[in-house]
């Protein structure tokens, strides 16, 4: 789902010497502090366009250059937050996943060491005819191995 986001090899610029690319990004926890990092290059740009006076030619090309970058914070942002929202589906879903995969578990658990104490406490024939009961009460389809409704 993330290289719908972007291509994993797509690079976002934090600052003139750090970038990082989309797919080193593993977890929604560190997409949030990278798009607070660009949000706060956003406002420094902001502030220095709107605080600038282009009187000269050099003025004006870095005026140039920094609405270009700005225009880049922005799409990165953008891609950040889809990111981070992406990613925040995906950790959620993967731990619903794993809360109903530990409640199967112990359910199981459960079933074993009923069935233990039981074939200990009574004797074989009373066990045989309480499965053939479960059986007849619950029967399973030999095509999908559930039990029938």
């Amino acid at each position: 789902m993330i290289a719908a986001i972007a291509p994993s090899d797509f690079t976002i610029r934090i600052s003139r010497t750090e970038e990082i690319r989309i797919g080193d990004i593993k977890t929604a926890g560190q997409a949030r502090l990278l798009l607070v990092e660009v949000q706060i290059a956003i406002s420094k740009l902001e502030r220095d366009l709107a605080d600038s006076v282009c009187l000269t030619a050099s003025a004006r090309a870095w005026r140039r250059r920094a609405e270009d970058a700005l225009k880049a914070k922005r799409a990165s942002q953008r891609r950040l937050q889809v990111l981070a929202a992406s990613l925040d589906r995906e950790e959620r879903r993967q731990a619903n996943a794993t809360v109903a995969d530990v409640e199967v578990g112990n359910a199981h658990a459960r079933r074993k060491a009923f069935v233990a104490i039981v074939t200990e406490r009574f004797p074989a024939s009373v066990v045989e005819d309480v499965w053939q009961e479960v059986h007849r009460r619950c029967p399973i389809s030999a095509e999908t191995g559930r039990i029938e409704a």
